[in-house]
């Protein structure tokens, strides 16, 4: 499954640390986009915004699974999502993209409401936070201020593609473990 390649933005050209994770549209995946937001964040030595990136990333990735689903053909593979998170300048910014097109919407829950909150977390926590189109879907992002936190990486970080071309097969059979 080939993903889109989407032009950088404005406010990725500077990023003094940049990792990123493609993964299965799947429930697994909120789980699995915390660990890897710790363990960047932990190498760039910028735990000191963790708790609310962990939180923006758990809402974010949620909010993709649940946009993209899992496709109706088997032929045409699982969807995913890639989440980048990016340092730079007293700032994390992370990116959650997906192959919806829908641009997300800021609702009112209602106090017995099971959902719906996500966004307005991610609103409270964020300095900003939008959404781009762009060919093949959407990409969500939020800006945290981690104006104490140093962000370090081994040597420059070139910007990279969000989503390189998938092995179809094999994200077919790590989704139907899942699904087990």
């Amino acid at each position: 499954m080939n993903a889109p390649v989407l032009a950088p933005l404005p406010r990725r050209e500077r990023a003094a640390a940049c990792d990123q994770l493609t993964l299965v549209a799947a429930k697994s995946a909120v789980s699995c986009a915390r660990a890897f937001t710790r363990l960047a964040l932990a190498k760039w030595c910028a735990e000191g915004v963790q708790d609310d990136a962990l939180l923006v990333v758990s809402e974010l990735v949620t909010n993709a699974v649940n946009a993209t689903g899992v496709p109706a053909g088997a032929e045409a593979g699982p969807n995913v999502v890639t989440v980048r998170l990016l340092g730079a300048d007293g700032r994390l910014t992370v990116e959650v993209w997906d192959v919806s097109r829908e641009r997300p919407v800021l609702t009112d829950a209602a106090e017995g409401d099971e959902g719906g909150r996500g966004l307005a977390l991610v609103g409270a926590l964020a300095a900003r936070w939008g959404s781009d189109a762009g060919p093949g879907g959407k990409v969500v992002w939020a800006e945290l201020h981690t104006a104490a936190t140093p962000m370090r990486t081994p040597g420059r970080v070139p910007w990279q593609q969000p989503w390189a071309p998938c092995d179809g097969d094999l994200l077919r059979r790590v989704l139907a473990g899942l699904q087990k």
